[in-house]
């Protein structure tokens, strides 16, 4: 066996120990450097981003001035040719009639084909059986009498129908076409 003196030497271990803690403390120093480092070149990336956002937002913002400013300046634009259209019709009276039965057909044009036809009024309450833009069958329809055409020339060439609810249809004759409702 080995002499016990040998074996365990306090002053030994002690220094063993040092050695042992004072490595330990270097590993966790360089750990904690190199961490440092990371976190710092992570701060400065970060920096680089921000800047590149800020940019960004800088450019956003210049082009919704431009917007902006190319919306107020089209309001202004509108407004004005809003105001100069008004006194233009306040100087010459309406430019357009007050137009029933779509585009084509005034009120009092619209009396005047009604009478003419001797059609009732048409039936308020009820559903429509006719709509625009809707085929009506050939057979259904009639030339519109010459005492109409003459005093309203636009209508020439035109046929009608008249459905249950005494509504008057005008409509194109080569296409069959609903083009009015009276």
């Amino acid at each position: 066996m080995s002499d016990p003196t040998t074996l365990h030497q306090p002053g030994l271990d002690a220094r063993v120990l040092v050695k042992i803690g004072l490595a330990i403390i270097v590993c966790l120093a360089a750990v904690l450097g190199v961490s440092v480092a990371a976190i710092f070149g992570q701060i400065g990336n970060a920096r680089v981003e921000v800047g590149s956002v800020w940019t960004g937002l800088s450019a956003i913002n210049d082009r919704l001035g431009r917007i902006e400013k190319t919306v107020d300046e089209t309001r202004a634009t509108l407004d004005r040719l809003a105001r100069n259209e008004q006194r233009n019709e306040q100087r010459t009276g309406s430019v357009t009639p007050n137009v029933i039965a779509g585009f084509y057909v005034t009120a009092q044009e619209a009396e005047f084909i009604r009478e003419f036809l001797k059609i009732p009024p048409k039936n308020a309450t009820a559903t429509a059986k006719m709509a625009l833009w809707i085929r009506a069958p050939a057979q259904a329809t009639k030339p519109l009498p010459d005492g109409v055409v003459g005093k309203l020339e636009k209508l020439k060439g035109l046929r009608y129908a008249v459905d249950a609810n005494y509504v008057i249809a005008l409509i194109e004759p080569s296409t069959n076409i609903v083009i009015a409702l009276i």
